[in-house]
């Protein structure tokens, strides 16, 4: 995913590389992908020798039932009934 895709709000599959140092608490990719091993976490390491998990892994992994946000579900329509006031 481009950084332009990112800036319109286009989500990638992929943990980001800040997210993955948080979650790993290491930034250089070596460590990650002991750290990833250690803990039993499927991923794949790119060309450029960095590990690149999945944000349904990490989700399922961390106990999250689903990878849905409150922003990815649709928003309920109101509407206001005066008929009923009296």
């Amino acid at each position: 995913m481009t950084e332009s895709q990112e800036e319109k709000g286009g989500k990638s599959i992929f943990v980001s590389k800040e997210l993955l140092e948080e979650l790993t608490g290491y930034k250089a990719p070596y460590k990650q992908i002991e750290w990833l091993t250690r803990k039993n976490y499927p991923f794949e390491v790119n060309g450029a020798n960095h590990p690149k998990l999945l944000m349904e892994v990490m989700f399922s992994k961390l106990g999250s039932p689903s990878t849905k946000t409150i922003e990815d579900e649709p928003k309920q329509k109101w509407k206001l009934d005066l008929s009923k006031l009296t």
